[in-house]
C-alpha cells in the first residue's frame, strides 16, 4: 500500500498543476514529466474565411488545442451590425447542426491533447442571414473526464440585442465559467435554445482555455 507521504505529495503535486495562474496567449504554464499544461487564446483569425453571407461556408475546424466540430468559420462585413471583438473571424453555431448537420461541440484536437480547461469566451446571437443581432439563449455543457465519473455540467450564456447596434463597436457579451464545473473536460456541446420559435444562429470569438497536452 502506498504511504500516505507519497498519496499527499501526489495531490499537491495535481493541483499544483490543475491551479497555475494563466498566462495569455499560448504559453505554457506548467510541465511535469509527461506533459504540460498550455494556454490558448482562439480568436479564430488565422485563416482566410468568406465574408458572413457571401460565398461557400467554411468549416471552423482546428484552432489551437481544439477541434470545433460543425461550427462554421465567417469573416465579418461592412454591415455586419455586431462585429466580433478580435476582426475580422469568428465562428457561429446554427440550430440544426450547421456543416455537417451535427452537435456543435469542442473536441480535443488529436490524441495528445487530454483535457482542457475552458475559462472564457465572448458570445452574441444574430438572425439566420448573420448580418442583425437579437436576443438569444445558448445551452454549453461541458463532459469532464471518465476518470472523474464523466460528469456533464451545464450552463445558460444569454445574450440581450443591443438597444443600438453599431457596424464599428463590438456588443458582443463575455462569459467566465466555473472553473469547479469547467475543468478537465473530454468535450463541450452548445446549443441554442431560445428563442424556440426562430432560432438564431449563436456567434463566438475569443475561446480562452488551458488544455493538457502529453508528450
Amino acid at each position: 500500500m502506498p504511504s500516505l507521504h507519497f498519496l499527499f505529495s501526489t495531490a499537491v503535486c495535481v493541483l499544483t498543476v490543475l491551479n497555475t495562474p494563466s498566462v495569455w496567449a499560448r504559453s505554457v504554464d506548467r510541465r511535469t514529466s509527461t506533459g504540460k499544461l498550455v494556454h490558448f487564446l482562439d480568436n479564430f483569425d488565422s485563416r482566410f474565411a468568406s465574408p458572413v453571407g457571401v460565398g461557400p461556408t467554411n468549416a471552423a475546424g482546428v484552432f489551437g488545442a481544439l477541434n470545433y466540430a460543425s461550427f462554421s468559420l465567417a469573416a465579418a462585413t461592412a454591415n455586419l451590425l455586431n462585429p466580433p471583438p478580435s476582426k475580422p473571424n469568428f465562428i457561429s453555431a446554427g440550430p440544426v447542426g450547421g456543416i455537417t448537420n451535427g452537435a456543435h461541440q469542442l473536441l480535443p484536437a488529436n490524441s495528445t491533447v487530454k483535457y482542457f480547461n475552458l475559462e472564457k469566451v465572448r458570445y452574441a446571437c444574430a438572425a439566420q442571414s448573420g448580418l442583425a443581432p437579437v436576443s438569444c439563449t445558448i445551452l454549453v455543457s461541458g463532459k469532464r473526464l471518465q476518470a472523474l465519473g464523466g460528469t456533464e455540467e451545464q450552463v445558460e450564456l444569454v445574450f440581450n440585442k443591443p438597444v443600438v447596434s453599431s457596424k464599428l463597436v463590438s456588443a458582443y457579451a463575455a462569459f467566465s465559467f466555473p472553473a469547479a464545473q469547467f475543468s478537465m473536460l473530454q468535450s463541450v456541446t452548445v446549443t441554442v435554445i431560445e428563442p424556440a420559435a426562430a432560432l438564431p444562429l449563436a456567434l463566438f470569438d475569443n475561446f480562452e482555455y488551458t488544455a493538457y497536452i502529453q508528450k
